[in-house]
């Protein structure tokens, strides 16, 4: 319920669809537990029952079209890596999980993003694509991500291990293996 309240999520019991609010920047310091700094930018519903469009996302026309989280452990000169995300919830689930310094790109879907991740390469060296694996068209789009970031700079880049689904479904154990590159 902590974590629920203060991301912002919420469900709308009616309609069964869960409230995901999109930010144009988001700061975390998971040392002290606070959330800083949530730019509004928009909002994604999630339809849970499976009655029409998955997803519905609402957001300014000159939207970016990502957010950043950046988890700090000890300093901003810590970060050199950087894990591009599907949605909002996946990037929560790693930031509640890891013990170290990283920054997540919320894609808010699959579809290359190039602002997103030209981005990425300024914040961090080695970049991890973590898509769900839930089709070959959606590890196909990872790895073009992971190829992208290389030609864009990146030291390194590697996708999370095709039997994998999204963050959100995996226990904080797993999470902390794929990101350390023990899975």
């Amino acid at each position: 319920p902590s974590t629920i309240r203060a991301w912002g999520l919420a469900e709308d019991p009616t309609t069964g669809r869960v409230y995901l609010p999109t930010y144009f920047q988001t700061s975390y310091y998971i040392f002290s537990k606070v959330v800083t700094l949530l730019v509004y930018e928009g909002y994604q519903l999630r339809d849970n029952r499976g009655i029409g469009p998955k997803y519905i996302t609402v957001r300014p026309k000159d939207s970016k079209g990502y957010s950043i989280i950046h988890c700090f452990r000890h300093s901003e000169d810590d970060l050199i890596k950087v894990v591009i995300v599907e949605d909002l919830v996946s990037a929560i689930a790693i930031a509640e999980s890891i013990e170290e310094t990283l920054s997540i790109i919320v894609n808010y879907g699959t579809r290359l993003n190039t602002e997103a991740l030209y981005e990425s390469i300024e914040k961090g060296d080695e970049v991890i694509v973590w898509f769900d694996n839930d089709s070959p068209s959606i590890i196909k789009a990872a790895e073009d991500y992971g190829r992208t970031a290389m030609l864009f700079g990146a030291g390194s880049y590697r996708t999370a291990p095709k039997n994998l689904a999204d963050p959100k479904y995996q226990t904080p154990a797993v999470i902390k293996d794929v990101i350390s590159g023990q899975y």
